[in-house]
């Protein structure tokens, strides 16, 4: 969503002068969205349309041994988003690894130390 916005400079006298327009971009939050969905606009030749399409829904199939390692990864309270992003976007060996020896670590929270780790690579 873009607003298009009037920029004015006030000096100490209180004269105020235009200095020109501008941009401002706005990306709406979960629950601007939810309330942009549930509302209808009227466009100027009165037709009612929703004012956001839905998401595109990304479609990506897991073998057994990756639903596995998602599972594994809840376990240790990952969460489902990350769990899935760190398969799509690591080595699935490194990620085994680090389920195995993170019940090695003292890390308080051993789900944020095993996703650093498999992100960075360690």
């Amino acid at each position: 969503m873009n607003l298009e916005i009037l920029v004015l400079f006030q000096n100490s006298t209180g004269v105020r002068t235009e200095i020109g327009t501008g941009l401002i971009y706005y990306w709406p939050g979960e629950r601007a969205k939810e309330e942009m969905k549930r509302e209808k606009i009227i466009n100027l030749n009165n037709r009612t349309e929703e004012y956001l399409p839905g998401p595109k829904e990304e479609v990506k199939i897991f073998s057994k041994e990756q639903v596995v390692l998602v599972d594994k990864l809840l376990e240790l309270n990952v969460s489902k988003v990350t769990a899935e992003n760190l398969l799509k976007n690591n080595d699935q060996g490194l990620i085994e690894k680090w389920i195995e020896a993170i019940n090695y670590s003292n890390a308080d929270d051993k789900a944020a130390y095993l996703v650093k780790a498999i992100r960075e690579n360690w």
